[in-house]
């Protein structure tokens, strides 16, 4: 009590700020999830593929059980084993063991593709992995890839990159002739086997058709690993902005034109993506304009109504989404006339606030000047903020994963919209788009339903 008057209550106790703002970096954040969980999320998106995690028990359950309630179409246990690590193996060298494993699994599974990775003690004995793992992978025939991963060290979409970037290494690009037509498609985030997933291919495959192209493999889109070497003919690659966390040097040797896009999601951000992948692929901006016009043309009456409501009621929308999400996201609530009035960003590798701002100033909607933008800030923060909207009445919707919609109470007149990873709680039994125009809509209709 005797603290100066510079001090701040916090949950009951009194500090400075400056002694709270160093307690959060010890603090659970929006977005805690590691390389391993996306090395994990990223091998359950190719269908014949194996990650083979090196480490004790308890490892395969740090993996997979955050997939697990994710996706119920295919569970993620099935994909992933382990080299069950112990003191002994520990003190006399662990990678003796991997070889043995690869093998093992081999006889089990008819695979395509593996991946190993270690974890953080593991990495710190000074081992080589990578040359035990090399040698493993000559005495089985499919190709298999050590990818470190250090539990201190890179985010959910960095583990996700580092796998896109080997497969992206694999592919015979420059062995293989060209067809001008036929665009791949690179940073996909597929991270489960269900309907909204699949919608939201089908709206990227149908979004490429009506520009007159052959959608190619998506890197990674759920095929098998030999769909996926058949990119190789592909004239171009479209780069999703989730390829940001892919390794540029795996992205500069493919020897074809890397075409940089922002995300297909909302009105605008759906027609931004079509002039940007025209653009790459030397299609004519009246094409273009046709395919806006034929699509929007019938929706245009019906989003007139929804702004008109939204915007006579004057309330706002929080987002908490991954850097390229959440700017598409911010500016669809603009668009429909919820304005954003709080973003959380649930990464560390895609941009930060800076990206945010530059993704939502390509796609050429203007975003309120009193947004707030939080780097994925401490779970507590969020919780705060968003407390304080709600109870002053002025959060009308709140788009998030299933962590940000747990520390909302439910509340008459807030409409929740779970998007993101994890999803625990909506799991459509029908195509349930984000992306295109028809995802737009979706959304669209998600929100009405619970106002």
């Amino acid at each position: 009590a005797g603290r100066d008057a510079a001090a701040a209550e916090c949950n009951g106790c009194f500090c400075t700020a400056t002694e709270r703002a160093k307690a959060d970096d010890f603090a659970f954040r929006l977005h805690e999830y590691g390389r391993f969980t996306g090395i994990g999320l990223a091998v359950h998106a190719i269908k014949d593929a194996f990650f083979l995690q090196h480490g004790g028990v308890g490892c395969k359950q740090k993996g997979a059980n955050q997939i697990m309630p994710h996706d119920v179409a295919h569970p993620a246990l099935h994909r992933m084993g382990y080299t069950e690590m112990d003191e002994r193996a520990l003190i006399l060298g662990s990678a003796a063991r991997l070889g043995p494993y690869v093998r093992s699994w081999y006889q089990k599974r008819r695979l395509g593709y593996m991946v190993v990775a270690g974890v953080s003690f593991l990495d710190m004995t000074g081992e080589d992995f990578a040359a035990a793992v090399k040698a493993a992978a000559a005495t089985v025939p499919f190709p298999v890839d050590f990818i470190p991963s250090r539990g201190f060290d890179g985010d959910l979409y960095q583990g996700y990159g580092e796998v896109v970037g080997r497969i992206l290494r694999r592919i015979p690009f420059r062995v293989s002739r060209p067809k001008p037509a036929k665009v791949a498609v690179a940073g996909f985030v597929f991270d489960r086997y269900e309907p909204d997933v699949f919608a939201d291919l089908g709206q990227l495959r149908r979004l490429l058709g009506a520009l007159g192209l052959e959608p190619g493999p998506f890197l990674l889109g759920g095929s098998s690993f030999a769909e996926l070497l058949g990119a190789a003919d592909s004239g171009r690659i479209v780069c999703l902005p989730h390829g940001r966390a892919i390794p540029e040097k795996d992205l500069e040797g493919l020897g074809r034109p890397v075409i940089r896009t922002g995300l297909p999601v909302g009105f605008a951000g759906t027609e931004r993506w079509l002039h940007d992948v025209a653009a790459g692929c030397s299609i004519a901006k009246p094409v273009v304009e046709r395919v806006v016009r034929q699509a929007t043309e019938q929706i245009r009456p019906g989003l007139q109504k929804i702004r008109r409501r939204f915007r006579s009621e004057g309330r706002r929308a929080a987002i908490f989404a991954e850097t390229p999400l959440a700017a598409a996201l911010a500016v669809l609530m603009e668009e429909i006339g919820i304005s954003p009035i709080l973003v959380g960003l649930r990464d560390d590798s895609l941009g930060g606030a800076a990206a945010f701002r530059r993704d939502a100033a390509h796609i050429g909607v203007e975003l309120p000047g009193d947004l707030k933008v939080l780097e994925n800030p401490p779970l507590h923060v969020a919780r705060s903020k968003l407390r304080r909207l709600a109870e002053d009445g002025s959060l009308q919707v709140l788009l998030g994963s299933a962590h940000e919609l747990a520390v909302m109470e439910r509340k008459q007149g807030i409409a929740t919209i779970e998007i993101g990873f994890p999803r625990v709680s909506f799991h459509p039994q029908e195509p349930s788009p984000t992306w295109g125009f028809a995802g737009a809509q979706y959304i669209c209709r998600r929100i009405l339903e619970q106002l």
